[in-house]
């Protein structure tokens, strides 16, 4: 997987967040793209690679059980292809 660069949310608790290349609004992608979010730790809290109706691109719905800032990988690629502005919602 190609190395990108991780960006901070701020989410109180019971928060809900929705990441994707497929499935949000402006979503769009190519390749076989793969999205992680993680918590203040830097522990996986949430990934979804392949979502179900959007064949190789990824879209995943995160609801935080506590306040904290977590942070999140825009996009990671399985295969090569551009990067792009990926929405969150």
């Amino acid at each position: 997987m190609q190395n990108t660069t991780n960006f901070s949310i701020p989410l109180a608790a019971g928060q809900t967040i929705t990441l994707g290349t497929c499935g949000v609004p402006g979503g769009s992608g190519f390749g076989d793209t793969i999205l992680r979010l993680f918590n203040a730790s830097n522990a996986e809290a949430a990934s979804n690679d392949d979502a179900p109706g959007c064949g190789l691109l990824s879209n995943l719905t995160f609801t935080a059980a506590t306040a904290g800032t977590f942070s999140y990988v825009p996009v990671a690629l399985r295969a090569k292809a551009a990067m792009g502005p990926w929405p969150i919602s």
